[in-house]
C-alpha cells in the first residue's frame, strides 16, 4: 500500500474487543470515549426515611441510610446520613456518618461529620472526625486513626 492510497479491509489488522459484554472484531485502534466500559457503579442500595416516620426498634441495612425520621433503638449501617429533622436515640454503628440532625447514645463509625446544625448527645468512638462550627457535642470522643504497619 503507498502512502496515498487507500486502506484495504486485508490491510487492516483484526483483533478481539470487548464491547458490553460481546466478542466483537475492530481495528486495533485505541477505544474513544463512548466505546470505553462504564466504571463500577456503586452497588450498595439506598433506603430513604421520610420525616413522618417513627420508629420503636432496631433498623439493619448493609447500604446507604438517609434517615430524616425519629427511631428509639440500635442502628446499623454502611453509610448513615441523617437529616436535619432526624432524631435518633440507641447505639449507631456505621462505617461513614453524617448527621444535622439530633442523635442521643453512642456512635461508632469510622468517618464522622457533624454538621452545623447537629445536636450530639452522645459517646463517640471513631478514626476521623469533623466538626463544623456550631455543632453541639456532649459526650465523650475517642478518635484514633487506624494505623496499619
Amino acid at each position: 500500500m503507498s502512502i496515498f492510497g487507500k486502506q484495504t479491509k486485508a490491510d487492516e489488522r483484526k483483533t478481539p474487543e470487548v464491547l458490553d459484554d460481546e466478542l466483537s472484531y475492530a481495528s486495533s485502534r485505541s477505544p474513544l470515549p463512548g466505546e470505553m466500559p462504564a466504571p463500577p457503579r456503586d452497588k450498595r442500595k439506598r433506603s430513604i426515611v421520610q420525616s413522618d416516620l417513627v420508629i420503636t426498634g432496631n433498623l439493619s441495612t448493609t447500604g446507604i441510610l438517609d434517615f430524616a425520621g425519629r427511631i428509639t433503638g440500635d442502628v446499623s449501617s454502611d453509610t448513615l446520613f441523617i437529616g436535619a429533622d432526624g432524631q435518633i436515640t440507641g447505639q449507631i454503628r456505621t462505617k461513614h456518618f453524617t448527621t444535622s440532625g439530633e442523635i442521643t447514645g453512642s456512635l461508632f463509625a469510622e468517618d464522622v461529620t457533624l454538621k452545623s446544625k447537629s445536636l450530639t448527645n452522645a459517646d463517640i468512638q471513631c478514626e476521623r472526625i469533623s466538626v463544623e462550627a456550631g455543632a453541639v457535642i456532649d459526650g465523650n470522643l475517642q478518635c484514633q486513626p487506624n494505623r496499619k504497619s
